[in-house]
């Protein structure tokens, strides 16, 4: 099942500035989230509180015991919003030095 999600920011007008998307399709009470946000958007804390509002719906609502998520090694910004969530980086299972991303786990 994949639940799919838009992030608005609500003000003087709305706007949607980003969108993500929770796949739990995996065994054992595992889901998986990603996430995009409009590059004018970044930096702002959209993400992070996106992040948090998601995982919570997904051990809350869902029932889900372990949340993940996968970000490019080189994406720092995207590595700090999963670590400011709470969740904590996992080792990937291949060779270390042709590895291209991040395994984070909540």
């Amino acid at each position: 099942m994949v639940v799919h999600w838009g992030l608005a920011r609500i003000d003087d007008e709305t706007i949607v500035v980003g969108s993500g998307g929770f796949y739990r399709g995996f065994p054992d009470g595992v889901g998986e989230i990603g996430y995009v946000l409009l590059p004018a958007y970044r930096g702002s804390g959209y993400a992070t509180e996106a992040v948090r509002a998601i995982t919570r719906f997904g051990f809350d609502v869902l029932g889900l015991r372990q949340i993940t998520a996968f970000t490019d090694q080189a994406n720092a910004a995207s590595a700090a919003v999963l670590r400011r969530a709470d969740f904590r980086e996992v080792p990937v299972a291949q060779d270390p030095a042709s590895r291209q991303f991040l395994r984070y786990r909540l």
